[in-house]
């Protein structure tokens, strides 16, 4: 009998899409297939992409492709279900919710990846939300990144299907330099700019420190609000938009410390590249961040702006703290390998198919 094969499904365009392309980027082309967006901007580099679909780019492309283009897609994936046994969707779409509901009908299994439970602050999308929420009650098994999360759906939502915990991989940038000891004091900010990141918080922390204590603040990402720093102040530097790989990299090179204030939190990509930079964090204690991180990698305060003042100025100025916690975000990194991802999701499907979860 042939053996059936994983079907990943990620239709999504930008940034959780190369979650998509590390968890595959070690699966044997003997075990999955790949279904993804034509507009994806990511290049996966797999041979085994059954087909591009379109998805949308607009509120009227959704209107119209939901109408015209997701019927074919459900009906192309009904031929696919004798070749293949599981779909996972490492990331969420609207269109999952649909395509959950029909590959199930049809008796087949499906893991649903869930990075944020709830929509965050600021981000609130009353379709997105309600698409997400039916999308965890129809899977028939889930998969999240924190522990926190988890929690988080489950007393929501009221769901009952198995689920697994794989915390999220690095993230690998290009032309990332190391090395030990402060060597200026240069804080960052990185990542989309949303509300509940405390990216004002920041600001107004930074403003009371004395002139010496640091000697730039940059805060670098996407915004989807209007950001307003509420002093001029020549030492912040503030750059709105949608960062390269490149840009990144050259940003983490040149920081020596950064800053995570958020509000809330599920879990942060942004303490993956710090891991990866080995530039040493502070976070507040919120959310899933504390799974990611332990106290010797990581200098947690609550978010507020009296520690947040006192983290800045003791992390810059004791350089023994700031080499032991680089050794520890370099001893971390073993761990984060997409390698151990992808060996632990491949457990999973094979927990699935021996009938280990109901």
């Amino acid at each position: 009998m042939l053996k059936r094969k994983i079907l990943v499904v990620s239709l999504g365009r930008k940034a959780l899409e190369e979650h998509t392309k590390n968890m595959i980027a070690h699966l044997s082309t003997e075990e999955f297939d790949l279904i993804c967006s034509k507009y994806s901007e990511t290049d996966y580099k797999v041979p085994n992409i059954i087909f591009k679909t379109k998805t949308y780019q607009s509120s009227l492309t959704f209107i119209i492709n939901s109408i015209f283009i997701l019927p074919v897609l459900l009906l192309k994936l009904t031929k696919l279900r004798k070749s293949h046994d599981i779909i996972y969707f490492p990331t969420v779409h609207p269109w999952n919710t649909l395509i959950i509901f029909v590959w199930r009908a049809l008796g087949n299994k499906t893991i649903l990846t869930i990075h944020d439970a709830v929509l965050h602050p600021g981000e609130e999308n009353f379709l997105l939300q309600l698409s997400l929420k039916y999308s965890m009650v129809f899977t028939s098994h889930l998969l999240f990144l924190t522990e926190y999360v988890r929690q988080t759906a489950y007393s929501k939502f009221n769901l009952k299907a198995p689920y697994k915990i794989i915390a999220q991989g690095l993230l690998p940038l290009p032309n990332i330099i190391t090395s030990r000891g402060i060597k200026g004091k240069n804080i960052l900010f990185l990542g989309r700019i949303s509300k509940y990141k405390g990216v004002e918080l920041l600001v107004e922390a930074v403003n009371e420190l004395p002139d010496n204590a640091y000697d730039s603040l940059t805060i670098a990402g996407m915004p989807i609000y209007k950001v307003i720093l509420p002093e001029e102040n020549p030492k912040i530097k503030l750059i709105e938009k949608y960062l390269a790989e490149e840009e990144m990299s050259d940003l983490l090179n040149g920081a020596d410390i950064i800053v995570l204030p958020y509000l809330e939190a599920s879990q942060s990509g942004v303490v993956l590249l710090a891991i990866l930079a080995e530039k040493p964090i502070i976070c507040t204690n919120v959310g899933g961040i504390s799974e990611q991180l332990n106290s010797s990698e990581c200098y947690f305060i609550n978010p507020n702006k009296e520690e947040l003042k006192k983290a800045i100025s003791t992390l810059l100025s004791n350089n023994k703290m700031y080499i032991s916690m680089q050794e520890s975000l370099k001893n971390k990194q073993q761990d984060l390998l997409w390698e151990h991802k992808t060996q632990q999701l491949l457990k999973y499907v094979q927990d699935i198919r021996n009938a280990n979860f109901v």
